[in-house]
């Protein structure tokens, strides 16, 4: 007798690291009579050229019916077969067949079609970097990202994420600048995701592109420039979407520093040298361009605790040595944010013999982000990651310390204690902060060019005098004051209705007032900026 076999595979497409469930049946290939022959006594079922294992056929009713239940759809599991994306074909090759029965086909085969696993993504490369001086053209930027399968860290809520996880170095990344005109000019070309962000945890891993990603172009007239970035996912794993893009920013320094001082109370420090929970992290630091803007200078240092084998805490202290880079961004006058690298040496206060000891010494590499959120500093945030050498951040097995590693990556926490300054002549999307000395009234009416909300004061810092620019969109009423520190008002420059699209232009130099960081404050029908001057008044 003919027999028909067939193999089916469910679900079907699938995503190449979920689980799959495989059906072979011989239509017919019941015994004819009771305690007779079947059409063939097993089947073999195949993943291409790999064999993945023989089950016994079973009577079901006229049919003989083998099922292999949850096979797994990974590397390892289904050794020596290509797992990419693309159609496979599966195979039942029946075992034993009796004379009795032509069974056809056999082997039967079938198409599975494998689709990529979902991936996520998080940037945490340079994201503003000034040049190294004001004559330079260009800015190169360190291109790092995390990439995660959808199952693992921070993402493992999402609504889209399963049960079933695949190994993120089957994932391959490359950066896109999206401005191009066809939306793929290559700003990197594709790398394997190789280095684990937590040894063993093959679902998170990260890449950084050799050499990183250069800026040119910058020049007196053209002080800035930003770059739509994307990152794309693909190998074994899939993602390209606009959500992900970050912008980078390359600008030439113009007055740039950053200074603060106080103590972190840490909690979940990772690291070779993690300090204990609950003990400060003290600090401080002042990094600045030099006036004539070539080169970064200033210094940091920082002290954290760790309890060693002998019982005793040990102080280690980072000094750093050679300044690398600093980026800083104003655009939010309310919530300014700085990143800073340098070269740093670090040493055991509590021990004279550190001989052996790998993770002490010098070419060691700090890394700093932080937040200034205004006065007094109780809202401050920072962070700090210590490695040896160019080694990525990223990757836990190269953290020497970190002062807050959350899940997958160095998170800032709030100080508990001091405060910090960020400033720079560059603001992100603003107009030029160039500094003038002409006198002009104290109200100066002039026509208007543009229809944006504007509020600009320059120069900043500035020594004698500073000047205000504001525009609005609608008619209204609008006060300008000017507060030190502490909260007193030093001075009202403007209390009076405004037009829509004219441009108000006033002076403010003050008098018996302490040199410092001031505060102005814009109210206009009710919705108030606020914004941070340094007066530096000259000796």
């Amino acid at each position: 007798a003919i027999v028909i076999a067939n193999v089916s595979v469910t679900p079907n497409p699938v995503q190449y690291s979920d689980l799959i469930t495989i059906e072979a049946v011989i239509l017919g290939g019941a015994p004819l009579v009771t305690n007779g022959p079947q059409a063939a006594e097993s089947v073999t079922f195949k993943f291409g050229i790999t064999v993945l294992e023989t089950v016994d056929l079973i009577v079901d009713g006229d049919n003989l019916i083998a099922t292999l239940q949850d096979v797994a759809m990974i590397e390892g599991l289904i050794p020596n077969s290509d797992l990419a994306p693309g159609d496979k074909q599966i195979s039942a090759v029946f075992n034993n067949a009796d004379n009795n029965f032509s069974v056809d086909p056999n082997p039967a085969t079938t198409t599975l079609t494998i689709t990529p696993e979902d991936a996520r993504i998080v940037y945490t490369g340079d994201m503003i970097k000034a040049a190294e001086s004001t004559n330079a053209t260009s800015v190169t930027f360190d291109l790092i990202a995390n990439i995660y399968d959808i199952t693992a860290g921070r993402f493992s809520s999402d609504p889209e994420s399963d049960a079933y996880a695949g190994d993120i170095r089957n994932a391959k990344v490359r950066f896109i600048n999206r401005e191009g005109a066809t939306n793929v000019n290559l700003l990197s070309g594709w790398y394997n995701v190789s280095d684990l962000i937590v040894e063993g945890d093959t679902r998170m891993g990260t890449i950084m592109v050799p050499g990183g990603l250069t800026i040119s172009g910058l020049s007196n007239s053209n002080p800035s420039r930003q770059i739509t970035i994307g990152i794309e996912v693909a190998g074994y794993y899939t993602r390209d979407e606009d959500q992900d893009d970050i912008v980078i920013t390359a600008y030439l320094p113009n007055g740039d520093f950053i200074t603060g001082g106080g103590y972190l109370v840490t909690t979940d420090s990772e690291g070779r040298k993690a300090s204990d929970d609950d003990k400060k992290v003290s600090f401080g630091f002042n990094v600045k361009f030099n006036k004539t803007g070539k080169n970064l200078q200033g210094s940091m240092n920082i002290i954290f605790r760790r309890t060693e084998a002998d019982g005793r805490v040990h102080n280690y202290q980072i000094k750093a040595n050679a300044m690398q880079s600093l980026g800083v961004n104003m655009t939010n006058p309310e919530s300014m944010t700085a990143e800073y690298v340098s070269k740093v040496s670090v040493k055991d206060l509590n021990s004279s013999n550190s001989n052996g000891d790998l993770d002490l010494g010098g070419n060691k590499m700090l890394y700093v982000k932080m937040v200034d959120n205004g006065e007094p500093g109780a809202n401050d945030k920072i962070s700090f990651v210590l490695v040896n050498g160019s080694d990525n951040p990223n990757v836990l097995s190269n953290i020497i310390w970190s002062s807050h590693w959350v899940g997958d990556m160095n998170e800032m926490m709030n100080l508990a204690g001091g405060n910090l300054v960020v400033h720079s002549g560059f603001s992100v999307g603003s107009a030029s902060t160039a500094s003038t000395s002409k006198k002009v009234a104290e109200v100066d009416i002039v026509a208007a060019d543009t229809a944006d909300n504007l509020l600009k004061a320059y120069p900043n810092p500035f020594a004698e005098r500073v000047f205000f620019d504001m525009q609005f969109v609608n008619d209204g009423h609008a006060v300008l004051e000017i507060f030190d520190i502490r909260g007193a008002k030093l001075s009202t420059l403007f209390d009076k209705s405004v037009e829509a699209g004219m441009i108000y232009r006033l002076e403010y130099a003050p008098t018996d007032v302490v040199p410092g960081i001031l505060i102005y404050r814009l109210v206009k029908d009710g919705e108030v900026t606020n914004g941070r001057l340094i007066y530096q008044k000259q000796r």
